[in-house]
């Protein structure tokens, strides 16, 4: 679990500098609030860093279908959400 230890500020000391942007697939993106984005690219570690941050209460946003402007998502809806998009993996 070390990398998972080393990206563990994404939902601790640094967790209001991060939110989620729940995707149409039901994957999501790390970004930062400088709007850039965070690439995880070994599956399982993303997976495990999504439930963390959905865990520990990162702010989840999704776009509006007719404006595009961010709305938050509750946790439970996150987390419904992220269970779909794990589920749907083969890991």
């Amino acid at each position: 679990m070390g990398k998972l230890d080393d990206l563990q500020e994404l939902w601790t000391t640094d967790k209001d500098k991060y939110y989620l942007v729940l995707l149409d697939d039901n994957s999501f993106g790390i970004v930062d609030k400088n709007n850039m984005a965070l690439l995880i690219e070994e599956d399982e570690l993303y997976i495990l860093v999504i439930e963390k941050m959905i865990s520990n209460g990162v702010k989840v946003v999704k776009a509006e279908s007719n404006t595009k402007k961010f709305i938050e998502v509750s946790s439970q809806i996150a987390m419904e959400k992220y269970e779909l998009f794990k589920n749907s993996l083969s890991i």
